[in-house]
């Protein structure tokens, strides 16, 4: 997997390539990578749901399942990086059994029919800003999956004779998969107004087939 270093590099050697003459200082590639992160990432989150190469472009953002502790009224307090739910389940590891998401507005509904309410057998939750309730408020426990809301990758550097030298402890790395640098590094390339679709063209034919989701 590329680290900022190797994707700011391979950026300036992009951009040069398609007759960008002018010096992509860090301070320039600070703005213009993050934007094109971001810009990517809501892309690939638009057809999360419906879209297999969208879901393995946004893996390393999933979290591994991660045991939780429910309290005594039913809540959890949701981790601030929480971007979307992707699977909540009970129950042990040879034995589990997912817990369905109900929306709040129908949530009344559940818990007072006679056929539907909600059990350790068939639990239930529903989400707020800050917390997921559960039902039955007895649950205890559950295990989470999740994708992480987007984090912008960061080139850090300090000064040494007045020239920026990369400092890898504090940049903050990206978590794309080496597949995907290529189309953000695209998208800088249209911010700074260059033609690429010679270099790139199946970058530029994939970025319009996830666009269009």
């Amino acid at each position: 997997m590329y680290n900022i270093d190797d994707v700011y590099k391979l950026a300036k050697y992009r951009l040069s390539k398609a007759g960008f003459d002018g010096n992509i200082s860090p301070n320039d590639f600070n703005v213009v990578f993050p934007r094109a992160e971001k810009r990517y990432f809501k892309i690939l989150y638009k057809g999360y749901l419906a879209n297999q190469a969208n879901q393995d472009a946004l893996m390393p953002f999933k979290t591994d399942p991660i045991t939780i502790t429910v309290d005594g009224q039913g809540k959890y307090t949701k981790p601030a990086d929480v971007l979307h739910i992707d699977s909540l389940r009970h129950g042990s590891v040879s034995s589990q059994v997912p817990i369905k998401r109900v929306p709040d507005d129908r949530l009344a509904n559940n818990l007072n029919s006679e056929y539907d309410a909600p059990n350790v057998e068939f639990p239930i939750y529903t989400e707020y800003a800050s917390y997921i309730q559960f039902y039955p408020i007895t649950l205890a426990n559950a295990i989470l999956v999740y994708l992480k809301d987007f984090t912008p990758s960061l080139w850090a550097y300090t000064l040494v004779s007045g020239r920026p030298v990369y400092d890898s402890v504090n940049s903050v790395q990206p978590k794309w998969l080496d597949s995907d640098i290529d189309e953000i590094i695209y998208m800088i390339g249209v911010d700074f107004g260059l033609n690429m679709r010679d270099q790139m063209g199946i970058q530029v034919n994939d970025i319009k087939a996830k666009e269009t989701i």
